[in-house]
C-alpha cells in the first residue's frame, strides 16, 4: 500500500531516537514514492515534547512542499 500513496510525505524521527526508529523512519520514507524523512535535532522519541519549536518548523517545512 505505502508505494501507492499519491501524496506528499513527510517521517519525522529524533536525532535521539533509537537507531531501529530512525531505520524503520528511513525505510518508510524509501517506499513511499517523493517522500522525505527529517531527522530532528536534540529530540529523542517525543520531539513533540522535546523542543516543539523544531516540529513545528518540520511540519511547516512539509506543509509548504
Amino acid at each position: 500500500a505505502l508505494p501507492r500513496l499519491d501524496v506528499p510525505a513527510t517521517f519525522l524521527v529524533g536525532e535521539l531516537d533509537l537507531a531501529e526508529q530512525r531505520d524503520l523512519t528511513s525505510r518508510l520514507a524509501a517506499r513511499v514514492p517523493g517522500a522525505r524523512q527529517a531527522v530532528l535535532p536534540d529530540t529523542a522519541h517525543v520531539p513533540s515534547l522535546d523542543a516543539p519549536d523544531v516540529v513545528l518548523a518540520a511540519l511547516e517545512e512539509a506543509l509548504a512542499r
